[in-house]
């Protein structure tokens, strides 16, 4: 299957930090744009004090190139927090981590 078949349509949604009238920071997800994201799921292993765990680590593929590498993201409907963003090539590369809200 090519990559395009497999995309799903995600809202990005950008972490803002505002501060209300007593100076507290309150922390929001707002909504960037909807982008096309083809997920898949890789096995790895990982090692733990002697005991081998296989872990299925979340990644994405998308042709959406305006990031900021600065600024924490999310997709949504599943959550998913983007960890790390590779822009160089022709796609965008999302290593994700899925969250259960």
């Amino acid at each position: 299957m090519s990559i395009q078949s497999n995309m799903v349509d995600y809202e990005l949604l950008v972490l803002t930090i505002t501060e209300n009238s007593l100076g507290e920071r309150i922390e929001a997800y707002n909504k960037v744009v909807d982008i096309g994201v083809s997920i898949n799921y890789v096995n790895m292993s990982r090692i733990d004090n002697g005991i081998v765990y296989n872990v299925a680590q979340p990644q994405g593929i998308t042709e959406y190139k305006e990031f900021d590498i600065n600024k924490k993201y999310r997709l949504s409907s599943p959550t998913f927090e983007i960890e790390s963003i590779n822009q160089g090539g022709r796609y965008t590369q999302l290593i994700l981590k899925e969250l259960i809200i």
